[in-house]
């Protein structure tokens, strides 16, 4: 029988500790490679916000939820930045705590409201204009959400609101959802009684609806990050 000397077990240690780093190595680069972390930010007013439903019922969460899963080799992060009663000029006024967060993507999702209170829409404008300059110079995706104006607004007023949101698109070449709310606006099973805010059914439809340029934007993302 031939005995082993502690040469010979120094140089298998050796051996066995360089096998492991063999392994090891592209195993963390493995890890490294496919797990990113992902924030999107999905900036609004009340609708984003989940007005009248549990915040975690509105359509960012139940976004998050499907880019998860998705995306199941990352982290998506999505952060309501929502807030009930903004309209786009209180919103603009809050951009620095946007940029703050670093997002890669930020949904921009104003209009609504500032048409149901009567609002000029070359104020509108002018206060999406001021948040997509400032997020496409600080070089953050951006997708901007277009809506309808409402019955109620005068034929000059409409034309002018509903002719805002690609024209800032156009300007700024960001990436453009013409029609956030639909399916849900005047189908009286996915809102509220008041039929102007989404209920949970509503929201899942937006979702489904913003899920689709989202995950083309990521998808982008992803090839230029590997």
């Amino acid at each position: 029988m031939h005995r082993i000397t502690i040469r010979q077990l120094g140089f298998l240690a050796l051996c066995v500790m360089m096998v492991a780093s063999a392994f090891s190595e592209p195993q963390a680069r493995e890890r490294k490679k496919f797990f990113r972390a992902y924030t999107v930010v999905v900036y609004g007013d009340g609708i984003t916000a989940g007005y009248g439903i549990e915040r975690d019922q509105a359509y960012p969460s139940v976004l998050r939820d499907k880019l998860n899963i998705e995306f199941k080799n990352d982290r998506i992060e999505v952060v309501n930045a929502g807030v009930v009663g903004d309209t786009a000029a209180s919103g603009a006024s809050r951009i620095a705590s946007i940029l703050e967060l670093k997002p890669l993507i930020v949904v921009v999702a104003f209009g609504m409201s500032d048409a149901q209170k009567g609002i000029d829409p070359n104020v509108t404008y002018k206060a999406i204009d001021q948040m997509l300059s400032n997020l496409t110079y600080n070089n953050i995706y951006v997708i901007l959400a277009g809506f309808k104006a409402p019955d109620n607004m005068n034929l000059a007023e409409a034309s002018r609101f509903n002719s805002l949101f690609p024209e800032l698109a156009n300007r700024y070449k960001v990436a453009y959802l013409p029609y956030l709310l639909k399916g849900v606006e005047g189908v009286w099973y996915n809102n509220q009684f008041d039929g102007i805010y989404p209920n949970e059914d509503g929201h899942k439809v937006i979702a489904e609806t913003l899920h689709i340029p989202v995950t083309e934007m990521l998808r982008k993302v992803r090839l230029r990050d590997f």
